[in-house]
C-alpha cells in the first residue's frame, strides 16, 4: 500500500473518535491521486483480487436479499394500509436524496416510499449523466444549485439530505467548500454507507478510475477530505455505516451508527436503515 497523510492522524485529533474508527477500520491507508490508486491496483496480488471479488459477491448477494424483503415488507404494508382509515399526513420536510456510484435515482424509491407516509417529499439530485458517474467536483456546483433551487419552492420548510455512498462524499464536498450557505440550507444530514475513504474494493475502483479516466478529474485527491471533517463537527451530520463494508472503508463524519447490512442496499433496508432515517430527521434517540 502507498503511505499517505491519511494514514496518520491530524495533528490535536489523536485521541478523537474519528481517529479511533480509523483504528478500528485497520492500518488501511488510501492513495491520493487516480495515478497511485492505479499503480495500488497493478500491484494487487491474484489472491487478493479473488478474495475482494468474492467480498463485492457476498455484498451483491446480501443487497438482493434486502432487497426482496423490502419488497415483501412494503407489499404488506400497502394491503395493510388498503383497509386502514387515512389520516391527513402533515408536512415534515423535504429531504433531497444523493445516489451512490453508478446509481439511478431510482436507487431511492425505497426510501422516497417510506417516508412518503412520514409527511416527508423526497426529491432526487440528478447529475448530468444518467447514473452517478461524473467526477466529484463537476458535481459540486451543480448540486449547491439544485439545494438553492429546491429550498426557493419549499420556503421556510426544512431541507434534509440523505446521500448513500458516493453521494454521502459529495455530501461532505459541498458542506465544507461552501460552509455558510450550506449550513442556512440543509437541516440533516444523513450519510449511508459514505465515509472519507481508506479503502475501495478494487472491483468497484477500476470500474470508477474508467470515469475518471472518461469524464476528466481526480476524486482521489479528495481522500485530503479527511483534514477537513473537523469542519462538519457542529453541522449535525449522522452516518450510518458497516465497519466490515465490503465495498468501502473509512472515516465518518459526525455522530456513527452502527448497522450490519449490505452497502449497496442500503437506501432498501427496512430493518436496519429506513426506520432510523425519520428517527434521525425528527431529532428523536437512535440506538447507536
Amino acid at each position: 500500500m502507498i503511505e499517505t497523510a491519511l494514514s496518520r492522524p491530524p495533528v490535536g485529533q489523536a485521541d478523537s473518535p474519528r481517529t479511533h474508527q480509523q483504528e478500528v477500520i485497520g492500518n488501511l491507508t488510501f492513495p491520493t491521486s487516480k495515478e497511485e490508486f492505479r499503480q495500488y491496483l497493478n500491484r494487487l496480488s491474484l489472491e487478493q483480487r479473488f478474495q475482494e471479488a468474492n467480498m463485492f459477491r457476498e455484498d451483491l448477494e446480501m443487497a438482493a436479499l434486502e432487497f426482496a424483503e423490502f419488497l415483501g415488507l412494503q407489499s404488506f404494508g400497502s394491503v395493510r394500509s388498503f383497509f386502514e382509515d387515512k389520516q391527513p399526513v402533515p408536512t415534515r420536510g423535504t429531504v433531497v436524496g444523493l445516489t451512490g456510484f453508478n446509481s439511478h435515482e431510482s436507487s431511492f424509491r425505497g426510501l422516497r416510499d417510506y417516508l412518503k407516509p412520514k409527511g416527508y417529499r423526497v426529491v432526487t439530485f440528478r447529475p448530468e449523466a444518467m447514473l452517478n458517474i461524473k467526477p466529484l467536483e463537476q458535481l459540486v456546483d451543480p448540486l449547491m444549485d439544485f439545494l438553492l433551487k429546491v429550498k426557493d419552492e419549499i420556503g421556510n420548510q426544512e431541507l434534509h439530505i440523505v446521500a448513500h455512498s458516493k453521494g454521502a462524499i459529495l455530501n461532505m464536498v459541498a458542506a465544507i467548500k461552501y460552509r455558510d450557505i450550506y449550513r442556512r440550507l440543509v437541516s440533516k444530514k444523513i450519510n449511508l454507507g459514505g465515509p472519507v475513504p481508506t479503502w475501495v474494493n478494487p472491483g468497484v475502483g477500476r470500474l470508477y478510475l474508467g470515469y475518471l479516466d472518461f469524464f476528466g478529474g481526480d476524486d482521489f485527491k479528495l481522500s485530503q477530505l479527511r483534514d477537513s471533517l473537523g469542519m462538519l463537527d457542529d453541522m449535525d451530520f449522522t452516518s450510518i455505516g458497516n465497519p466490515y463494508d465490503r465495498i468501502i472503508k473509512g472515516i465518518h463524519a459526525g455522530t456513527f451508527i452502527q448497522f450490519s447490512g449490505s452497502h449497496l442496499a442500503m437506501p432498501f433496508n427496512r430493518r436496519e436503515v429506513l426506520p432510523k432515517i425519520p428517527q434521525i430527521l425528527e431529532g428523536l434517540p437512535v440506538k447507536l
